[in-house]
């Protein structure tokens, strides 16, 4: 297994690479907003809304040579979030009316079923998929207060207000049985939560990490990955083996505006 990283770069440009170190693929594909990662059936997909408001998804079977794009018919003012479960990926965004919308594939290539929430948001929503094809959904409202949703039919599933506040999108991941959600506060310090059921809660931990944008999270067998754009814009990825404890961040010389993307794949 292998970690990747996306991001937009300083001249919109998408780029991915293995993190700590690998061969770096930049694209022709631009975005005003930061890229979503899935690894699905020995894939890895990226996601991205083009500069013209387009959703667009692009797939590789070795995180080098990048093809079959689609362009959807959808568009959003913010980056999209893209989850793999064992037989479905889905495509998170924020419509250009605020709602929050949902799309599923089983081959990156055809896209149906698109469901539109009642929540709204006017930033990217964070997305994770689970055990038994539970899925949860997080975002940021109009008065900054995070809220979640998660369960496996998640239309119908319970809406959570949670005890953080944030001024960008959140991120979630699945690890070691647990949901975490990760978000950057007001004062820009970057918090990790967790939870057994995606509906309570636990201590959040702050870090003494800060960032302009809001964080990612990726999850292996062992570790927790948590990956942001530091305040000088550099990309960094610190690890912890418990959503606890975390060690010092490693920085990369790349730089990001905006949110970048983590992900396990196990090519």
């Amino acid at each position: 297994m292998s970690l990747y990283i996306a991001w937009t770069g300083t001249n919109s440009k998408l780029n991915v690479r293995p993190f700590p170190s690998g061969p770096q693929v930049t694209m022709d594909e631009t975005s005003n907003d930061g890229p979503a990662l899935a690894f699905f059936n020995n894939q890895l997909y990226l996601a991205w809304t083009g500069t013209n408001g387009k959703l667009n998804v692009i797939s590789s079977r070795d995180g080098q040579v990048w093809g079959h794009k689609v362009t959807l018919g959808e568009t959003s003012s913010n980056g999209p979030a893209l989850v793999a479960s064992s037989n479905l990926l889905s495509l998170v965004w924020t419509g250009t009316n605020g709602k929050v919308n949902m799309i599923y594939s089983t081959d990156g290539q055809t896209w149906t079923n698109k469901v539109t929430l009642s929540q709204t948001s006017k930033l990217a929503t964070g997305s994770a998929a689970g055990p038994f094809q539970v899925q949860a959904l997080a975002w940021t409202g109009a008065n900054s207060i995070l809220s979640s949703l998660c369960g496996m039919g998640i239309g119908n599933a319970q809406e959570t207000f949670l005890s953080g506040s944030s001024e960008a999108g959140p991120a979630l991941g699945f690890y070691q049985s647990q949901l975490f959600i990760a978000w950057t506060d007001l004062i820009g310090k970057l918090n990790v939560m967790p939870s057994s059921d995606g509906i309570n809660f636990g201590t959040p931990v702050t870090l003494n990490q800060t960032s302009k944008s809001g964080p990612s999270l990726a999850g292996s067998t062992s570790f927790l990955f948590l990956a942001w754009r530091g305040t000088n814009d550099k990309l960094n990825v610190s690890s912890s083996p418990d959503g606890k404890s975390w060690g010092n961040p490693i920085t990369l010389d790349e730089t990001t505006k905006v949110t970048p993307a983590i992900v396990m794949a196990g090519f």
